[in-house]
């Protein structure tokens, strides 16, 4: 990876949590671009082919998701940087529930990213139609 980044963060994974960010926000490649002032290409490489963008650009990608580098690149022992109260009142639920409920929360939750990256292909498509 370029300027070495973070030793704790494979490609694969720095890639899987962009997508993430993506998904939780309801960004296609498109509206990261234009949110970031990253060619869509240069994010399309990156997700697509493994090609690493620099420091710099990972930095204008996290601006364009209203996240910092240190939670993008946070290893999962680290906290992020701060939560919002909606997510600490998440982390306090969950906290609460039995190993039954939170493993039924865990999957509902995944359910619900994969749905909204389903969404957003679809909506990707459309656009590139001009429906």
């Amino acid at each position: 990876m370029k300027d070495n980044v973070s030793k704790n963060v494979s490609d694969s994974e720095l890639r899987d949590r962009i997508e993430y960010h993506m998904t939780c926000r309801n960004l296609s490649q498109n509206a990261l671009s234009r949110a970031s002032d990253v060619p869509q290409s240069t994010i399309s490489t990156f997700l697509s082919k493994g090609y690493l963008p620099s420091v710099s650009t990972l930095l204008r990608i996290c601006n364009g998701m209203n996240i910092s580098l240190a939670t993008l690149l946070a290893t999962d022992d680290e906290a992020p940087a701060s939560l919002s109260p909606d997510e600490r009142r998440l982390i306090s639920y969950y906290e609460h529930l039995t190993d039954a409920h939170r493993k039924f929360l865990v999957e509902t939750a995944q359910n619900l990213v994969k749905a909204q990256k389903n969404e957003n292909t679809k909506n990707e498509k459309s656009s590139r139609r001009g429906i």
